[in-house]
C-alpha cells in the first residue's frame, strides 16, 4: 500500500488527509478525521474503500455464485469500525475501516456453472477485513459538495459543524 500524493489525489480519489485539506482550501475550516466521518454518517459525503484486493465466498443468497472478487472502489455502507490509524506506507493518520464491511460497488462474480467466465456485477457485498486496516477514500466531487454544504450552513443539527458549532481558521 502507498499513500497518494496530493497531486495524484486530485486526479482520482482523495484519502482522508487530502479530503480534509481540500475542505480547508474551499471553506477555511479545519475538520478532523472524526468530523469528516460524522458528516459521512449524516450522508453529506460518501466514503469508499478500494475493494480490488478482496476475494471470498459469495453470500448465501447468491445462487450459482461460487466466489466474488472486488473490482475497484466501492461505497462504504457499514463497517464494524472506522478508526484513525497510520496504515502501512502512510506518513500521516488516515481514516481506515476494519472488521466486517458492507459495500456497494462492482465485483467479479465467479459462477459455479460449468464453463462460465467471471462477469462484473454491481451489488451490495459483505467483506471481512478481520483486523487489517483499509484506508477510506473520497471522490473529489463529493468533497466539493461537502464544502458547499459547509459554506451554505446546510449541515444537520447535531453534526460537528452545524450552524452553532461552526469554527473558522484564524
Amino acid at each position: 500500500m502507498h499513500t497518494m500524493t496530493r497531486d495524484q489525489a486530485r486526479q482520482g480519489w482523495l484519502d482522508s488527509a487530502a479530503a480534509l485539506l481540500r475542505v480547508h482550501e474551499l471553506t477555511g475550516i479545519f475538520l478532523t478525521n472524526h468530523e469528516l466521518i460524522e458528516l459521512c454518517a449524516a450522508e453529506l459525503c460518501r466514503a469508499h474503500v478500494d475493494c480490488s484486493f478482496a476475494a471470498g465466498p459469495a453470500p448465501a443468497d447468491q445462487l450459482f455464485v461460487r466466489k466474488i472478487k472486488g473490482a475497484d472502489f466501492s461505497e462504504l455502507l457499514e463497517s464494524d469500525a472506522v478508526t484513525v490509524a497510520m496504515p502501512e506506507g502512510s506518513d500521516e493518520p488516515l481514516l481506515c475501516a476494519t472488521g466486517m464491511l458492507i459495500v456497494r460497488g462492482t465485483a467479479w462474480v465467479y459462477s459455479s456453472e460449468e464453463g462460465r467466465r467471471p462477469g462484473r456485477e454491481d451489488g451490495i457485498w459483505r467483506l471481512d477485513l478481520g483486523r487489517s486496516l483499509r484506508p477510506l477514500y473520497f471522490a473529489p466531487l463529493d468533497v466539493e459538495h461537502l464544502a458547499e454544504a459547509i459554506n451554505a450552513g446546510d449541515l444537520p443539527r447535531g453534526t460537528a459543524r452545524s450552524p452553532r458549532g461552526r469554527r473558522r481558521a484564524h
